[in-house]
């Protein structure tokens, strides 16, 4: 199963297979993702602390360019990722762990090239166990 989410958190469920489970992210230009804002992907809607979270992004960047993401979450909590770059399709594709510390609510990891105006963006669930 494969989870899209938009700018508006809401979700699109598509069921697709491939490398790491993540299926293939929605057709966009090589050179970006014209009017629409490119996505990140996720291999799943809800994570809990200490998970690791895989991604993908629509073809919205050059090939090797180099980007940085940021994580955004409730509570202020903020983690960045410095020395991300683009694959030669111009996807950004990669998994990170999430601290225990995380807070629990929606976050969003966005992805912006160093060099350009190329980004993407898209949102998750964090759940701590102990919750409903």
């Amino acid at each position: 199963m494969r989870v899209k989410f938009g700018a508006s958190g809401a979700a699109a469920v598509l069921l697709l297979t491939g490398a790491l489970g993540l299926g293939t992210p929605s057709p966009a230009s090589a050179d970006g993702c014209g009017k629409q804002q490119c996505l990140v992907l996720y291999n799943q809607a809800i994570y809990y602390p200490r998970q690791v979270v895989k991604y993908d992004s629509d073809r919205g960047f050059k090939p090797h360019e180099a980007v940085r993401g940021t994580l955004t979450c409730e509570k202020n909590y903020v983690r960045h990722f410095r020395h991300l770059t683009a694959r030669s399709g111009g996807r950004v594709k990669g998994a990170f762990r999430l601290s225990r510390h995380t807070p629990v609510g929606e976050c969003t990891f966005t992805l912006k090239a160093r060099h350009s105006s190329n980004g993407a963006s898209g949102n998750f669930y964090v759940k701590h166990h102990h919750t409903g």
